[in-house]
């Protein structure tokens, strides 16, 4: 369930931040 919570606001901040998603690909 995290997971998909992550997902959702992982793609929201993906739409004006893309760092964020190299940055939870780090993390995980």
């Amino acid at each position: 369930m995290a997971g998909d919570v992550n997902k959702a606001i992982l793609i929201g901040h993906l739409g004006r931040n893309p760092d964020v998603r190299h940055n939870k690909a780090k993390v995980e």
